[in-house]
């Protein structure tokens, strides 16, 4: 019962300080564009490891055998997410809209447990199995809102779900990454070094450089937000990585999709949402969907 019970709640704490940046995020839109702020935020995570590395670094005694694929599995995790799992993300929000990218993405921990099952050989249990659909279903309920006809190509589903593909692929690479030496710090590290080169030198090869005296501008506008979510999800991932060395992905995968319901409750205290019968719902289900998990 322990031995699960801590991935779980490591995963549900990293899904807090998921919730909490959801907030910073919506802070740091009112003055910087989502595209700018990413990268941003990307680079405050990968700054926030880099000045704790030398405290840290050293979890794991390494040799070349275990170094290489260490940092293999966790460069193609970088570049997966946030790499092109945030690049779909935002393409899914532009053609979309925001809730039914947002509910379509939340099947994440779908593809994370599935994988896990097909390559690691994972035993999903009925009682996780029920727990994650749950969860999934309250994730959806919380992000629908049902406004409106659809206006978008039938094609456009892809995007959404691409990106819940790659997040889901994310936490089976962690996991692969943690089996192969335990050192969920280093692995946080290199993904989002890599992560951060990558979008850096995709923006730039997309868009004019920014001057420095506009970045110091635009800081004060907003991104000094997005730098606040960077350390926010660096809390978050660490959490999340930690959770997968010790647990399975089939547990830890929906207990950090629960991050809309932390987002929510937040909202609620502040008064920027007001609860109804479909907040109601959503919250059962995924609370219902953690306890079982949990117990299981």
């Amino acid at each position: 019962m322990t031995e699960s019970l801590l991935p779980a709640g490591l995963a549900l704490l990293g899904a807090f300080f998921f919730g909490l940046s959801s907030h910073a995020v919506r802070l740091g839109l009112r003055g910087s564009t989502a595209r700018l702020g990413s990268i941003v935020s990307i680079g405050a995570t990968a700054a926030f490891y880099w000045l704790l590395a030398p405290l840290l670094l050293w979890e794991a005694a390494w040799s070349l055998e275990t170094l290489l694929p260490f940092v293999a599995i966790f460069a193609l995790v970088g570049l997966v997410s946030p790499g092109l799992s945030l690049f779909l993300s935002y393409e899914a929000n532009r053609v979309m809209g925001p809730t039914v990218s947002g509910t379509l993405a939340a099947t994440a921990p779908l593809f994370g447990a599935g994988g896990a099952v097909l390559v690691l050989g994972e035993r999903l249990t009925p009682g996780v199995a029920l727990g994650t659909v749950a969860i999934v279903a309250g994730v959806m309920a919380l992000s629908w809102q049902g406004r409106g006809r659809r206006r978008w190509p039938l094609w456009a589903v892809l995007l959404p779900l691409g990106a819940a593909l790659f997040r889901g692929g994310a936490h089976l690479g962690v996991r692969m990454g943690m089996l192969v030496t335990p050192a969920p710090f280093t692995g946080v590290l290199i993904a989002f070094s890599i992560s951060f080169l990558a979008v850096t030198l995709a923006y730039q090869a997309g868009s004019t450089p920014l001057p420095l005296r506009r970045l110091r501008a635009a800081l004060g506008g907003g991104l000094g937000w997005f730098a606040l979510t960077g350390v926010l999800n660096g809390l978050a991932l660490l959490c999340q990585y930690v959770a997968l060395s010790l647990g399975r992905v089939v547990v830890v995968s929906p207990m950090i999709s629960t991050f809309p319901l932390f987002t929510l409750g937040i909202s609620l205290l502040f008064g920027v949402e007001r609860l109804s019968l479909r907040i109601g719902v959503g919250v059962l289900l995924v609370v219902l969907g953690v306890v079982v998990i949990s117990t299981r």
